[in-house]
């Protein structure tokens, strides 16, 4: 496990320290107590650099882009999602927390069935990184969003801001009641042989 320190300000920083500076990868350098010049006004309403409170809109629209440009860097972060299954697959699973154990073996078993799927397990949830479901969306075509949740929250973050395949929908439930590696591998099954009908109907010739 690596350690990741806090940005500490440079001499040249101490001398005007603006502990909520604007810079370029959208970390602004905290002082330690006991540094000289390194004293700051935290407030808990919008404020500018220097932790003054302010009513400027240009201002709090400048501090919003840079705690949103904090979030860049962890989109990037593939090491944070974990992909099972065949990498062409035109069937895809979707799972987290939980339930991801679960379509880890409902996965296994419909492959075993001769069921060209795979399976994407989410480790960040937020914020959301595009390019990767992106590619993992390049190759579906149907499937489904597996959560224990009433309101199947991923699945509906995911519509805010992904291009789902029209085939992929929420599977997702509430309770106490886990779901079952059997049950999902039967509604991935339901799913592909939707899949098969539909190229059949596209292939059949008009009379």
């Amino acid at each position: 496990m690596e350690i990741e320190e806090r940005r500490r300000p440079g001499e040249g920083e101490l001398q005007d320290y603006a502990r909520f500076a604007i810079t370029a990868s959208g970390i602004s350098p905290i002082s330690q107590p006991g540094m000289r010049g390194g004293n700051y006004l935290a407030s808990g309403i919008e404020h500018n650099e220097r932790g003054a409170p302010t009513a400027s809109g240009v201002m709090h629209s400048r501090m919003t882009q840079k705690r949103l440009h904090k979030f860049d860097t962890l989109k990037r972060r593939r090491d944070l999602f974990r992909v099972f299954g065949d990498e062409s697959a035109p069937v895809g699973l979707v799972s987290w927390g939980s339930c991801a154990g679960v379509c880890r073996e409902a996965l296994a078993r419909a492959r075993a069935n001769g069921l060209k799927a795979k399976l994407l397990v989410p480790y960040l949830l937020y914020p959301v990184a595009e390019e990767v479901y992106e590619d993992f969306f390049a190759s579906v075509r149907v499937g489904l969003i597996v959560e224990q949740s009433h309101q199947g929250q991923l699945y509906r973050m995911l519509r805010m801001f992904v291009e789902l395949p029209r085939g992929v929908r929420s599977f997702a439930k509430n309770g106490a009641n886990p779901f079952l590696p059997t049950e999902v591998a039967g509604h991935l099954q339901e799913a592909a042989e939707t899949l098969q009908r539909e190229r059949g109907d596209r292939h059949e010739p008009q009379e």
